[in-house]
């Protein structure tokens, strides 16, 4: 209701009143930094995710997990994995109440449980370290094939953090440009 905030000034917000009233506040370079920082780990997620989705799938199993639309689906949930990682670290608790206090961030909360529940988030893990650190893993272990049988959980993930981050985004920068 007629609230405005203007950019900051050497590093800082300032929030300013209309009709006498006390504007909102702005948020810290470290929250902006780390919203920004979110969003680009999903964004990531969300470009393989699009060019998966475009690869062609093979019928038969051993084709499919040498197959780009494997590839790129191991890649996909690797950077999920990277973008749960971020949203799970200490760093990101002021964030995760920013974004609280401007959408609800229970998405995001609930498709986490259900994925540690199941399992499915110890297997993502098991998949960014097959993708990222091959010096350590072997070439068709665990990692490889822990994507097969989660592609709808690891969709339901990815529509969380879709729905939640872009919102807040838009919120951020509603707030963030008047």
């Amino acid at each position: 209701m007629g609230h405005a905030t203007h950019k900051r000034k050497n590093g800082r917000g300032v929030g300013v009143s209309i009709a006498g009233k006390v504007g909102p506040p702005t948020v810290s370079a470290e929250i902006e930094l780390g919203l920004l920082n979110l969003h680009d780990a999903f964004l990531n997620a969300s470009l393989v995710m699009d060019r998966m989705k475009q690869a062609p799938i093979e019928r038969d199993v051993c084709a499919f997990l040498v197959s780009d639309r494997a590839r790129l689906e191991r890649l996909w949930v690797a950077l999920l994995a990277v973008l749960v990682e971020s949203w799970n670290c200490a760093q990101m608790k002021p964030v995760k109440t920013y974004i609280s206090s401007i959408t609800s961030i229970r998405p995001v909360v609930e498709a986490l449980r259900r994925a540690r529940r199941d399992g499915t988030l110890g297997k993502m893990l098991n998949v960014r370290h097959y993708m990222f650190h091959r010096d350590k893993r072997l070439y068709w272990d665990n990692g490889r094939t822990a994507v097969c049988r989660n592609l709808g959980v690891n969709r339901s993930v990815h529509a969380a953090f879709a729905k939640v981050l872009l919102l807040a985004m838009a919120r951020f920068g509603a707030v963030n440009t008047q």
